[in-house]
């Protein structure tokens, strides 16, 4: 995403990274994007941390088939 995300703009598209993490969470997940990609992407777009799932639950991205012994469940990736 990140490396199209130039393009997805010319588009007039808006794009946005949600997730149920917190947001310390997402500095160490963006750490490894950018080691796994070479060092040579940047996340120029929101990281939206959604940890009570109310944005992900409203928009139907939740998938209760992640939940474990009482863990609240992963948003479908």
């Amino acid at each position: 995403m990140a490396r199209r995300y130039a393009e997805l703009k010319k588009m007039d598209c808006k794009v946005a990274f949600l997730s149920v993490d917190p947001v310390d969470r997402h500095q160490d997940w963006l750490e490894d994007i950018v080691v796994h990609a070479g060092g040579d992407v940047t996340i120029d777009f929101p990281l939206i941390a959604d940890e009570n799932r109310q944005i992900s639950t409203a928009y139907g991205m939740v998938d209760f088939y992640s939940s474990e012994q009482g863990k609240l469940p992963l948003t479908v990736r």
